[in-house]
């Protein structure tokens, strides 16, 4: 059997934890559960991980039924110490079977023969 195919790179549907869906709703905690901000303990790092971990799984899931990977591995989350010059990214590594990467060939010729439609 070929060797699969392994890419290292983020997740490139997520655009990060800051100003997102995916930011912690500390306001609507608290309402929720009638308590003070002190009286919370929020492991922010074990939520990002978590987070990352079931979109890594959903994406794979989700491509794998279209035959597009093979498997999408987490890797880690990273968070850069500013957020005026990037964001947060989920790290992984995508495989891809020879029969996933048959199906992206004809994909992208399919798309290359389709015509653009330009906005003006």
């Amino acid at each position: 059997m070929a060797k699969p195919v392994i890419f290292e790179t983020y997740l490139p549907v997520f655009r990060g934890f800051y100003n997102t869906i995916f930011e912690p709703d500390f306001d609507q905690i608290l309402i929720d559960n009638n308590v003070q901000f002190e009286d919370i303990q929020f492991d922010n790092t074990a939520y990002e991980n978590k987070v990352a971990k079931l979109l890594c799984e959903y994406l794979a899931k989700r491509f794998g039924e279209e035959g597009l990977v093979h498997s999408i591995e987490f890797e880690g989350v990273y968070s850069p110490k500013y957020y005026n010059y990037s964001n947060d990214s989920i790290n992984c590594k995508i495989h891809l079977s020879k029969s996933n990467l048959k199906e992206l060939k004809r994909l992208m010729k399919e798309q290359r023969t389709k015509p653009r439609c330009l906005k003006n």
